[in-house]
């Protein structure tokens, strides 16, 4: 992979909690100040070249059912506030945690 990045992000979180619960969002931006990069695919370059400013949000939430087990959920959506909802990441998560 050829070429240079310098990411910088800024954000912040927002958190409630209650007794056995807790939730919280998280809003960031990040801004890629570099270029991007190539990569060299079978001797073809292979420009990568992102949008350079992102915003994402990230919720997130946990319940504790007993004292070492806990369920928990996140959803994270991301987009290029130049081209909203042409280029985006959306994820889930969710599970189980057990303290041992």
């Amino acid at each position: 992979m050829i070429g240079d990045s310098l990411k910088s992000r800024w954000g912040f979180t927002l958190e409630r909690q209650k007794q056995a619960s807790r939730l919280y969002a998280l809003v960031n931006l990040s801004y890629e100040r570099l270029d991007g990069t190539v990569t060299d695919v079978s001797g073809t370059a292979v420009a990568r070249q992102n949008n350079h400013l992102w915003a994402e949000i990230d919720l997130r939430g946990q319940v504790q059912l007993r004292s070492k087990l806990s369920l928990y959920a996140e959803a994270t959506g991301r987009s290029a506030p130049k081209d909203f909802g042409d280029s985006y990441g959306l994820k889930a998560n969710a599970g189980v945690r057990l303290a041992l």
